[in-house]
């Protein structure tokens, strides 16, 4: 009985088993992993820019980060906060980290002066990226909300603001948000 239980025909043998998984991780390889070409320059295969961490969550705009440079981009921008920007950098060398989102040490900071400081150094950024992930480790402090005007609706919305009610219009984008916020802002 126990020698039917993986009958898969002539694919019995560990000799064919070996071979199908070597077939297998030689297609994904293939597909997956661009060939090697001394013309092609850093970035020319994906740029992208996680926007987010904060003191307590340093380790989730370093895995959304990663995961992309291990799914083939091969350059990765964090934009944190500074009280964030020191462990995310300490994770990996491959990562390029800017301390320039507003956090706790900026607390008598102003909203607008906030978003004034962060469009200006960010921006030439987040031009040059082909993805941009917004919020990951973040929360939802006050800071982070940005203001409702139709210029700031065009360009963002987060998952605080992405609410039936909020007439949030971006297109192109893929919003994920975490349950609890889900529930929050009436999504379920």
């Amino acid at each position: 009985m126990a020698e039917n239980v993986r009958s898969h025909g002539e694919k019995d043998n560990p000799e064919a088993w070996d071979e199908t998984s070597s077939a297998w991780v030689k297609a994904a390889k293939d597909f997956f992993i661009p060939p090697l070409d001394f013309s092609h320059h850093k970035g020319q295969n994906g740029r992208i820019c996680v926007v987010g961490g904060a003191l307590e969550f340093t380790g989730a705009p370093y895995f959304s980060a990663m995961a992309a440079l291990h799914m083939g981009m091969d350059l990765a921008y964090i934009i944190t906060t500074p009280e964030a920007a020191g462990p995310i950098k300490t994770y990996s060398p491959e990562l390029i980290v800017y301390p320039i989102l507003p956090g706790q040490l900026q607390s008598g900071q102003s909203l607008e002066d906030a978003l004034v400081r962060l469009e200006n150094k960010a921006g030439e950024i987040l031009k040059k990226c082909h993805v941009v992930v917004m919020g990951p480790g973040m929360g939802a402090p006050a800071m982070t909300t940005p203001p409702a005007d139709e210029e700031t609706k065009r360009d963002a919305c987060g998952a605080s603001g992405a609410n039936p009610e909020s007439g949030c219009t971006i297109q192109r984008a893929a919003l994920t948000v975490l349950e609890v916020a889900m529930k929050e802002n009436k999504f379920v």
